[in-house]
C-alpha cells in the first residue's frame, strides 16, 4: 500500500512537471519495495527524463527482471542504452518491447531513432510511420521520423512532419528546435523566413524582463561561462578546445557547463583545461540559472543554438548580464536575452544584421580555428598519381546534399571524363538508401558504379579515407565547417559556393583564411568551372596535397582567442558605461 501511494504521488508531480520530484519519490518507493516492478519501471523513466542514465538503466534491469513481459519495462531500457552508446543493445530491447506490445506507439518511434543510430534508415523509416499509425498525435514521433528523413535526404518531407507538430503541440521547444535546424538545409527558405521562425520560437519560450545587474570589480578576472551538450568529440569540441586553451588565464576566469551525457578525451582534455567544470545535464533551467549567478558570471556563452541538448531556457531567464551565441549555430536564436551573435565577417555580409533579433558582432579572420588529433595520418600523394583518374568526394552530412547539388555535381562529373565521387556519411550503410541515392545520379545520365558510398568509420580511419579523395566537392546551401577543415588538413582542396546566409558561408571563410579563396565560388557556373580546371590541373593537385597543410599549421588559435577576448571586452564595457 505504501509503494502504491507512492508512485501515485510521483504520477501526480510528473503530471505538474516535477520530474525531479517525482524522481525522488520513485527512489524511495524503490527502497520500500524493490521488488516493484511498476516502481522499478517507472524509475528507470523517471531517471532517464532527468538525465541520470546509469540509475536509468539500472533501474530498467531490475524491472525486466521482474516482469520480463512488461513491454514498458524494455522500452525505458533501451532508451537509457540508447543514449549512453550501447545502440545494438538498446535495439534489441526496444524489438522486444515491441514484440510485447506491438500497438505500444512510444516503443516503434523509439525504435526508429534507435534504428537511425545504428544507420538503418529503411527500417528507421518503417518504425517511425508504424509509430504515427497508431498515434498520430505523438509529438516524438513526428520528430523521430522527420530526423530519420533527413539522413535519407529527404529535408522537404521532414519539414512537413515538423509543421504538423508545431501545430498540434505549438509549445515544443524541441521540436521548434528541429524545424529551425531543417530550414537551414532547404534551398527555397531566405534569411527572412527563417528569422521570422526564431522570434516565433523566441516568444513561446519567452524571457525574464529583469536584468542581471553585473557587480562590478576592477581587480577581478572576467569570468566567461561557456555552455553546451558538445564538449566531446564533435565539431564544436574540435574548434573550441585550441581556443578556449589560449585564453590569458591573468585575466579571464573559464567555466564550462556541460550538458552532456557521455564523455570521451576531448572532455576529459576540457576538464583539465578550465578553471571550472559544472555537469548541468540533471538540472532544470531554474537551477542551472541559480548556479551561474552564484558564480558571478560575467559573460555566458551559448555553443549551440537549436542543435541537440541546448539550454537556451536558461539564457531566455537571463543568467548572465551579458548572453552570447557562438561557434554552435549560424542563425538568429531568437531569444530577446541573447544580446550577442558572434560570427566572423567573411560569414556576415553588408546586410546580414537584418536577420538576427541579437546584435551582430563580425570577428575578424576567420572563427574556425582547426587543431588536428594526433593521430591524424601523414599526408600521401593525391590518389590521381597511382590511379590516372580524378575521384571527387564528400564527407558531409547527407542532409545537405539536395538536388541542386545532385544536378551540379553530376555536371561536374559528365566534364571529367572517367572520374568518381565519393560520398561518405553513416546513413550509407543502408544499402536501400545506396540505391535510391545512385537512382539520383543516374536521372543526370550518370553511370552507378561511379558513385561511391560509404558508411561510418571510427575518426582516425575517417581521416584516412580522405587518402582516396582528389577535390572534396562542398555542398550548399549548408556548406562543412568540420568536414572542410578535416579534408584540408589532409591535403585535399575544397570547392564550395558561397551565398548570402553564414550557414553557407564557413567553407569560404576557412579557404580565405588560409589563402584559397581561389577554391570558393560565388555562383553554380563558377563552381563548375573551378571543378573542372582543378581536375584537369594535375600538377597543382599535386603541389596542393603538400602545401595545404603548411598553411593550416599557419592559422593560429591565439589570435583567435585575442580577438574573442576583445569582443568580450568591449560587450562589458558597454553595460559598465550604462
Amino acid at each position: 500500500m505504501e509503494v502504491d501511494r507512492l508512485i501515485n504521488e510521483a504520477r501526480e508531480d510528473f503530471s505538474r512537471g516535477n520530474y525531479k520530484r517525482a524522481l525522488n519519490i520513485l527512489v524511495k518507493a524503490c527502497k520500500v519495495e524493490p521488488g516493484h516492478d511498476i516502481a522499478q519501471t517507472n524509475l528507470s523513466y523517471l531517471a532517464y527524463l532527468n538525465g541520470d542514465i546509469a540509475l536509468a538503466i539500472s533501474a530498467g534491469k531490475i524491472a525486466v527482471s521482474l516482469n520480463p513481459d512488461r513491454a514498458e519495462a524494455h522500452m525505458n531500457l533501451g532508451n537509457a542504452l540508447r543514449v549512453q552508446g550501447d545502440v545494438e543493445e538498446a535495439i534489441q530491447c526496444l524489438q522486444t518491447a515491441v514484440a510485447k506490445n506491438s500497438q505500444l506507439a512510444e516503443a516503434w518511434s523509439n525504435l526508429n531513432i534507435a534504428y537511425l543510430d545504428h544507420g538503418e534508415i529503411k527500417l528507421a523509416i518503417n518504425a517511425g510511420k508504424q509509430a504515427l499509425l497508431l498515434n498520430n498525435r505523438l509529438i516524438h514521433a513526428y520528430n523521430n521520423l522527420a530526423l530519420t528523413l533527413q539522413q535519407a535526404g529527404d529535408a522537404i518531407t521532414a519539414r512537413q512532419l515538423l509543421k504538423i507538430a508545431i501545430d498540434l503541440e505549438p509549445g515544443s521547444m524541441f521540436t521548434h528546435d528541429n524545424y529551425l535546424m531543417n530550414l537551414q538545409y532547404l534551398t527555397n527558405v531566405n534569411s527572412r523566413e527563417i528569422l521570422n521562425s526564431s522570434i516565433r520560437f523566441g516568444q513561446i519560450l519567452g524571457h525574464n524582463t529583469n536584468q542581471h545587474n553585473r557587480v562590478l570589480n576592477k581587480n577581478k578576472k572576467i569570468r566567461i561561462g561557456y555552455v553546451s551538450a558538445d564538449f566531446r568529440c564533435h565539431p564544436v569540441g574540435f574548434f573550441l578546445l585550441p581556443v578556449l586553451l589560449e585564453h590569458d588565464r591573468n585575466r579571464f576566469e573559464i567555466f564550462i557547463y556541460g550538458n552532456q551525457q557521455v564523455s570521451d578525451n576531448i572532455t576529459q582534455q576540457f576538464k583539465a583545461g578550465v578553471d571550472y567544470w559544472r555537469n548541468i545535464s540533471n538540472s532544470s533551467d531554474e537551477e542551472v540559472l541559480e548556479t551561474i549567478k552564484g558564480d558571478r558570471i560575467d559573460i555566458l556563452v551559448d555553443l549551440s543554438g537549436h542543435t541537440a541538448g541546448n539550454r537556451l531556457g536558461v539564457f531566455a531567464l537571463r543568467a548572465a548580464p551579458v548572453q552570447v551565441s557562438w561557434l554552435g549555430y549560424f542563425a538568429s536564436t531568437g531569444l530577446t536575452n541573447m544580446d550577442y551573435l558572434l560570427l566572423s565577417e567573411d560569414q556576415a555580409p553588408a546586410g546580414s544584421e537584418n536577420f538576427f533579433t541579437e546584435k551582430l558582432y563580425r570577428l575578424p579572420g576567420c572563427q574556425f580555428c582547426y587543431q588536428a588529433p594526433a593521430y591524424a595520418p601523414n599526408l600521401k600523394d593525391s590518389p590521381h598519381c597511382s590511379r590516372g583518374y580524378i575521384t571527387f568526394g564528400t564527407f558531409n552530412n547527407i542532409a545537405k546534399i539536395n538536388g541542386e547539388v545532385i544536378a551540379l555535381w553530376s555536371n561536374i562529373l559528365k566534364s571529367i571524363p572517367d572520374s568518381v565521387l565519393v560520398l561518405k556519411w553513416k546513413s550509407f550503410k543502408d544499402s536501400e538508401l545506396q540505391e535510391v541515392f545512385s537512382q539520383k545520379f543516374t536521372r543526370y545520365g550518370i553511370d552507378q558504379r561511379r558513385i561511391k558510398m560509404r558508411g561510418y568509420s571510427p575518426h582516425e580511419s575517417l581521416l584516412e579515407e580522405y587518402q582516396d579523395i582528389d577535390i572534396a566537392l562542398d555542398t550548399f546551401p549548408f556548406s562543412g565547417a568540420l568536414t572542410t577543415c578535416e579534408a584540408l588538413w589532409m591535403g585535399v582542396p575544397v570547392i564550395t559556393l558561397y551565398q548570402q546566409r553564414p550557414v553557407s558561408r564557413q567553407s569560404f571563410s576557412i579557404l580565405k583564411s588560409i589563402g584559397l579563396e581561389e577554391l570558393a565560388a560565388r555562383t553554380p557556373e563558377d563552381y563548375l568551372d573551378t571543378a573542372i580546371s582543378l581536375a584537369q590541373n594535375q600538377d597543382k593537385l599535386s603541389f596542393l596535397r603538400q602545401d595545404i597543410r603548411q598553411r593550416m599549421v599557419n592559422n593560429k588559435a591565439k589570435s583567435l582567442a585575442v580577438n574573442l577576448e576583445e569582443a568580450f571586452k568591449q560587450m562589458l564595457n558597454l553595460i559598465d558605461a550604462n
